[in-house]
């Protein structure tokens, strides 16, 4: 019975090691693909808002990037939009 269990707990040893490995390789493509990304942060919504004409609240960037990004991807054109639609301060009065 003894040679059994060793035989089990060798197979699911490799079996951890197959997997280990696995994760790896998927760790390494995954940076790969990350140093390849383009990424936006509210702090390019900050950005951008003081490059627009327009007075933004800063407060509603963050719901805006989470829009953009489920929504419609990210461009800077897509910032535009998003800073308009959701961030501009009516300053008519």
């Amino acid at each position: 019975m003894r040679n059994s269990n060793s035989a089990t707990n060798n197979h699911e040893l490799e079996q951890l090691k197959m997997e280990n490995e696995r994760l790896r390789n998927k760790i390494l493509c995954l940076e790969a693909d990350l140093q390849n990304s383009i990424t936006w942060t509210v702090d390019d919504f900050a950005s951008r808002a003081s490059e627009l004409d327009g007075s933004y609240d800063p407060t509603k960037f963050e719901d805006a990037l989470a829009t953009m990004i489920k929504e419609y991807g990210s461009t800077a054109e897509i910032i535009d939009f998003y800073l308009n639609e959701l961030c501009r301060v009516d300053t008519r009065k």
